[in-house]
């Protein structure tokens, strides 16, 4: 494991992951489209010296798929082929993840919508020649079970031959009790944002996350602290 702010030696609830966020947007004053640009750079600079010729990315409505949106900025703007797979309307984006849908839609990215598209589509077109695929579909947050639409990209995901990275965490791997899902999509590589987090480091976490890299999002080590300490 590799990462920065010192935190790979914490580790993380879904409720204190929250409360990370919360209190450094309202105490800290940073802005969280800030906290997201933070992160969805951290993961291009993984990927980049790992290796890359070409990225297929799938992006959920959420800040996970804002983080997507922003590390397939970061890799176009670096000459890396980028291809997004996104889950429409527009209006259901989280309002950060909306911003950067918009950035995103003014650059030299291919996108394809998950209502819009078959499954031959994808795999011959959303997901053609690439090297890595990124699941920034689902954060620390989800629980309970995957729906259609989200457990049919995994599918793909799973089923085709690049190498797979996971934003903070693997979709349908629970956070606090690495309880996976069957549709879970294993990951050679896991970008955990901030800390790690529990449940990748009990029951099914360890198999499905692969190696875990901690990425850091410019939050300073006393937050997390901070959060520790609470009951």
């Amino acid at each position: 494991m590799s990462g920065a702010e010192s935190s790979e030696k914490y580790v993380l609830t879904r409720k204190q992951s929250r409360a990370i966020d919360d209190i450094s947007i309202r105490e800290f004053h940073m802005s969280s489209l800030v906290l997201m640009e933070n992160a969805g750079r951290g993961v291009a600079d993984s990927l980049l010296k790992r290796g890359v010729t070409q990225v297929a990315i799938a992006c959920g409505r959420g800040n996970n798929g804002g983080d997507g949106f922003v590390i397939a900025r970061h890799l176009s703007l670096r000459g890396v082929p980028v291809r997004v797979l996104w889950f429409p309307p527009s209006d259901q984006l989280s309002p950060d993840s909306a911003e950067n849908y918009r950035i995103l839609q003014r650059c030299n990215v291919e996108f394809y919508s998950a209502d819009d598209c078959d499954d031959e589509t994808l795999s011959c077109q959303w997901l053609a020649n690439a090297d890595w695929t990124v699941d920034s579909l689902l954060g620390t947050g989800t629980t309970g079970n995957l729906r259609l639409p989200i457990r049919r990209a995994l599918r793909l995901m799973r089923d085709h031959p690049s190498r797979k990275l996971a934003v903070d965490i693997p979709s349908g791997l629970d956070c606090d009790t690495g309880f996976a899902e069957p549709a879970v999509c294993p990951a050679d590589v896991t970008c955990s944002l901030v800390a790690l987090k529990r449940g990748m480091l009990v029951d099914q976490g360890p198999a499905i996350c692969g190696e875990i890299e901690v990425v850091g999002i410019g939050i300073p080590p006393f937050v997390l602290q901070q959060v520790l300490k609470q009951p």
